[in-house]
């Protein structure tokens, strides 16, 4: 050791305070006998010792306005703080100052035992004024109480939480501020176990107390010599907003939760994912015959719940493009009622950060059921209507226009003067016997016999280019394709029909391409023009036409989509399954009304 280090060593100990000298690595290179008495322990235990084994930064409070940040095994600040001895029992109170010396490369510290100055006890008793100093000077809220409960000090900030001044809180006991069960629940267990103290506790403002308020509160328990608990410190986090949220969030879910539980429509919430649910209410249990146990935790698939597996993939690829669903029908299978049309109503949530869907659907079998039979009440009386105008009265008129026809060539031939009124007799009657005809072919459009559709379809197209001027094409790919059923046969030309009248009437086009295409599942018939477009998203554009349209194919077990933008002409496409084309179909061309085989039984 140099001069200068023994010059220092010299100062040290006659300055009747501990005394140390540190390298750079914090380890005792020298030491005052002070040091020995202070801590009780021997030079040997003492030599070569490292700062961080001899000293504890354990106290909650030190008198600098800022405590100095000391990692583990890191260098101190210089500077002025409060500390104890490591392994001193009982625990000492040590003053301690530290400074390093740059040009020696040292570090020069003395600790002094303010133990007796500044015990628990005193801190207690004389109202904690250097802490309430410190306190209001700190951010955050902070207060100090005894063993019994009274309030010793309390920040500023703490003041403005509860909403009193100082003089109204200190020397008051803390159930006039907190709620008293819990405070009384806190005493017990601060004075009785104190080792099972939590690091975090939740207060509530008091009933006597007009404001309501919640805190966090981080407590550190003072202790005599004995380990008698003196007091606690409190740091509180005033979390009333977060309350208020909590408990308006809470009001807001009880009332969607009884709202969901109470709809008489089945209802869900599942994973996006998986289709795992999460939860269904009663009505949701009752149509599929299951308990609420049985389908918790459980997957769409594992219940059986679509008809096919592919139903929901169809079913989620279409919500997740679309964001949410309104009347999506699909086939889903019931323990109670068997095989049932659903209409879904869909939207997308995030539950704990995990995207799920709710649904709430409706069974509409029975209603397309209606629709259907109200389809097929109507379609036989007007082909009932059709062949009576075709067979009977169409038959009756064409034998009067031939009798017109024997009249006029007999007065012709006597030069009688009647033959101007007996041709235009004859040509009436002629203009009645094409209109009859034309009547019937609108009502009873498809003739099966002769694989009616697809020569129905071609007709119109060329009816449509005498009629209106423009080019209609009809691509047929399914010529040998026979629809087994007149009234679904019908209907697919009423769908048509109208798509080609409205692209003529409102799209103001210059061509229709009408395409009759299929696959192993489905049969299809496009209708797409070059006309004006229009918005779909526009109730005006959305009108009877298509409603209309989409009745029909939803009554025959098909579906329609509309395809539409400004400028662009429409697509519209038809489809219907191959499994709804059956020859066990109704059809009053062959069997009688009560015999009818309803696809959706």
């Amino acid at each position: 050791m140099n001069e200068k280090i023994f010059k220092q060593k010299d100062l040290i100990t006659q300055s009747g305070l501990a005394a140390l000298v540190l390298d750079n690595n914090l380890n005792i290179i020298e030491f005052n006998d002070e040091l020995i008495n202070i801590t009780g322990f021997s030079r040997e235990k003492i030599k070569n010792r490292n700062w961080h084994d001899l000293i504890n930064y354990d106290y909650p409070f030190t008198p600098i306005d800022s405590l100095p940040d000391i990692p583990d095994r890191a260098a101190p600040k210089s500077g002025k703080f409060w500390c104890s001895i490591k392994e001193k029992i009982p625990k000492k109170l040590i003053s301690a100052t530290i400074s390093y010396d740059s040009e020696k490369s040292l570090y020069f510290a003395t600790l002094y035992d303010i133990s007796e100055q500044v015990t628990p006890q005193r801190l207690v008793n004389d109202g904690g004024l250097l802490i309430d100093s410190i306190a209001d000077h700190l951010r955050g809220a902070m207060a100090f109480h005894d063993n019994r409960g009274i309030v010793r000090f309390a920040s500023s900030e703490i003041c403005r939480i509860i909403g009193s001044s100082k003089k109204d809180i200190i020397g008051h006991h803390i159930n006039e501020f907190f709620d008293e069960k819990l405070v009384n629940k806190w005493l017990i267990l601060m004075n009785e176990k104190a080792e099972s103290v939590p690091l975090y506790l939740e207060f509530i403002s008091s009933r006597k107390k007009n404001k309501v308020f919640y805190v966090i509160a981080t407590p550190r328990l003072f202790f005599d010599y004995n380990r008698k608990v003196m007091g606690c410190m409190f740091i509180f986090t005033d979390i009333t907003e977060l309350k208020m949220n909590e408990e308006r969030l809470r009001i807001s879910d009880e009332k969607y939760s009884k709202a969901f539980q109470a709809s008489p429509a089945p209802s869900s919430i599942t994973t996006l994912a998986e289709g795992r649910y999460i939860d269904v209410n009663e009505s949701y249990c009752a149509f599929v015959g299951c308990t609420k146990e049985e389908i918790i935790g459980r997957t769409s698939t594992d219940i059986n719940f679509f008809k096919y597996k592919d139903d929901r993939k169809k079913f989620v690829a279409e919500l997740e493009s679309k964001g949410k669903l309104r009347d999506y029908e699909t086939h889903v299978n019931s323990r109670v009622k068997g095989l049932r049309t659903f209409s879904l109503s869909a939207d997308l949530i995030e539950l704990q950060g995990e995207k799920c869907i709710i649904w709430v659907g409706y069974d509409v079998t029975d209603e397309i059921r209606l629709e259907k039979e109200v389809l097929e009440a109507t379609g036989r009386e007007r082909y009932n209507i059709g062949q009576y105008l075709h067979d009977d009265l169409g038959q009756h008129l064409v034998g009067v226009e031939a009798m017109c026809s024997l009249l006029e060539n007999r007065l012709k031939a006597s030069g009688n003067s009647e033959i101007t009124l007996a041709g235009e007799i004859h040509e009436y009657m002629k203009e009645a016997l094409d209109k009859t005809r034309g009547a019937a072919r609108g009502l009873c459009p498809v003739s099966l016999e002769e694989n009616g559709f697809s020569f129905a379809i071609r007709d119109l197209a060329l009816r449509a280019e005498k009629m209106f001027g423009i080019s209609c094409i009809f691509h047929n790919f399914n010529i040998f394709e026979i629809i087994y059923n007149s009234q679904i046969a019908i209907n697919m030309f009423y769908i048509v029909q109208e798509a080609v009248n409205n692209a003529v009437k409102h799209a103001s086009c210059s061509e229709i391409i009408i395409t009759y295409f299929s696959n192993e599942d489905n049969l299809y018939i496009s209708v797409e023009d070059d006309g004006k477009g229009f918005d779909p998203k526009e109730i005006a554009s959305n009108g009877m036409g298509q409603s209309l349209m989409k009745y029909r194919a939803r009554a025959i077990g098909g579906g329609l989509e509309v395809n539409s933008e400004p400028g662009n002409g429409t697509y519209i496409l038809l489809t219907f399954p191959r499994m709804n084309n059956k020859k066990a179909e109704w059809d009053w061309k062959q069997v009688s009304y009560e015999e009818i085989t309803d696809i959706h039984r």
